[in-house]
């Protein structure tokens, strides 16, 4: 079990926090992130502290394993220093 399974209605205010303010790119990469990574709370909350400053954040239209923010690759770990 992730720690995200463990409370459904973070993740649930998470989903559509991030689906707000970042529109269906957002929502696919915290869909990535739930499935394929790991700590992935951590990493949904940095993605949702970097969307509520501004940010625009995306994965690569190549490789979902490349992080995008404002047009800058990055490593995934970025979302958990946020």
């Amino acid at each position: 079990m992730t720690s995200a399974s463990a409370n459904p209605s973070k993740l649930a205010i998470l989903f559509r926090d991030i689906a707000t303010l970042g529109g269906k790119d957002a929502s696919f990469m915290a869909n990535v992130i739930l499935h394929h990574h790991q700590r992935p709370m951590t990493k949904l909350r940095g993605l949702l502290k970097l969307l509520r400053a501004g940010h625009r954040i995306r994965t690569a239209s190549f490789s979902l394993n490349v992080l995008v923010i404002d047009d800058q690759r990055t490593e995934w770990s970025r979302l958990e220093e946020a």
